[in-house]
């Protein structure tokens, strides 16, 4: 069975079918190294598809993750879970959980945060204040699961990104991927089907929406592999 490689240069695909003998196996023992070369060299990127994947590029029909939507693009893997790339309204959002960008103290302030609130009621903000009153604050990369109130989803998951400081980059993103992580055990925790979640800390937070992007989908992909994840909150 062949396998392909999907590539993505300024959201034109190409969907390449490669039979070759040991070609799969080639292209597996350094495929990072690939992937990283075309990034760098030719601003594309390379995603190796196994046989039994179906990935499509679709509209905002048929869907429901808002009514805001955007083209996105769906990757369905061999283990039935689907990832979208889209762009919604997550106060509209109907998946099962949906992720908010928030600070160490869970105060909604600003951002999407604050637009979560104001669709949720006062109810969310209390119950917030609530926990962080009996568990203390949060640490960046952490994440904590709360009651959706009157949003469309079943329940929200509050994850503390880091704030960006050049200086510190690899920190940052190691934050950034590890709250990811939290989300997602949180929500496979509680038995959710769909989770939705934004570009976290790249608003007030300034965390670059490229390198954003990378470490979010980074961190899905490793998770969905499997990789466990621990979370302490400060007390």
């Amino acid at each position: 069975m062949p396998f392909y490689a999907i590539v993505d240069y300024k959201r034109i695909f190409a969907y390449i079918a490669i039979d070759k003998p040991g070609a799969k196996s080639f292209f597996k023992e350094q495929e990072e190294l690939y992937i990283n070369g075309a990034r760098q060299r030719f601003n594309c990127l390379i995603r190796i598809q196994e046989g039994t994947e179906e990935v499509e590029e679709t509209g905002a029909e048929g869907n429901s993750y808002g009514e805001e939507q955007q083209p996105c693009y769906k990757v369905k893997l061999g283990n039935g879970i689907l990832v979208v790339l889209q762009k919604a309204d997550l106060t509209q959002c109907s998946a099962d959980v949906v992720v908010n960008a928030s600070n160490v103290d869970l105060m909604h302030i600003g951002g999407l945060a604050s637009r979560l609130l104001e669709a949720a009621g006062p109810e969310l903000q209390k119950e917030c204040k609530d926990l962080v009153r009996q568990r203390g604050s949060l640490k960046p990369g952490c994440a904590i699961i709360t009651n959706a109130w009157k949003l469309p989803c079943k329940q929200v998951i509050h994850a503390v990104g880091p704030r960006w400081q050049s200086a510190e980059k690899e920190k940052c993103i190691k934050l950034l991927k590890q709250s990811v992580r939290e989300s997602l055990k949180l929500a496979d925790r509680c038995q959710h089907r769909s989770i939705a979640i934004p570009a976290i800390s790249s608003g007030i937070f300034g965390f670059p929406l490229k390198e954003c992007t990378r470490s979010i989908v980074t961190a899905v992909q490793r998770c969905l592999l499997n990789i466990t994840c621990a979370c302490v909150l400060s007390g």
